[in-house]
């Protein structure tokens, strides 16, 4: 596997775990009564769609995965600051993981740029 694939299959690893995440969380918020949350609930969702998108754009070697990557590089860190103002377990996992997407989404477009 050359780097760049590995590069590829990372990337798309973490935005398929980050829209699954997402989607838990949003699922979550939908559950509760705080209705603070509604911010981040509408972000997850967003998270979750461009996520899933990227990982596809990727997977099919678009001529667009480094703009959809950028996006979604985009959208992930937006979720997770939401994400962080609230202190439970779905919304700590929901960080951790939109981080890592950002991480690994940003390495792609830094790559493509070369």
């Amino acid at each position: 596997m050359t780097a760049e694939h590995l590069l590829y299959k990372e990337c798309i690893e973490a935005c398929l775990k980050c829209a699954e995440v997402c989607d838990n969380s949003a699922y979550a918020f939908s559950r509760s009564e705080d209705f603070a949350t509604a911010d981040c609930t509408r972000l997850t969702i967003e998270c979750a769609a461009i996520c899933y998108n990227a990982a596809r754009y990727m997977a099919s070697g678009s001529a667009k995965k480094r703009e959809i990557s950028a996006i979604c590089a985009f959208v992930c860190e937006q979720c997770a600051n939401a994400c962080a103002e609230y202190d439970n377990t779905y919304c700590k996992r929901c960080v951790q993981t939109c981080l890592n997407c950002v991480e690994e989404c940003r390495k792609m477009g830094m790559s493509m740029a070369a």
